[in-house]
């Protein structure tokens, strides 16, 4: 049995794959993001749910429970969130300029 935290694990993949907590639980047939919210909280996922979850992302559980062991998981999540958002706010001031210019 494998010591990776599922919850921190799909939250760290979710990330990477940039999908959207709301798009997720679509997927997952979830009525809410909040039980996506409750699933990053978990510690292990039973068979059922792991399989749901694995069909999800569209990844084996040899995939879904490889982790690059040089530096420890959030610290990848937290990095991996920063880039994300700096994009965001690039494409964010981007669209800004955008709509400053006018065309006399």
């Amino acid at each position: 049995m494998s010591s990776t935290n599922h919850g921190l694990r799909l939250k760290t993949v979710v990330n990477k794959k940039n999908l959207s907590v709301t798009k997720l639980a679509e997927i997952l047939g979830y009525a809410d993001r909040r039980t996506v919210y409750d699933l990053f909280d978990r510690e292990y996922f039973k068979k059922p749910l792991m399989d749901k979850v694995l069909n999800a992302l569209e990844m084996t559980l040899d995939e879904f429970l490889q982790t690059d062991q040089e530096e420890p998981a959030p610290k990848r999540y937290i990095e991996d969130r920063i880039e994300s958002l700096e994009k965001m706010v690039n494409e964010i001031q981007i669209e800004i300029s955008r709509l400053k210019i006018k065309p006399e």
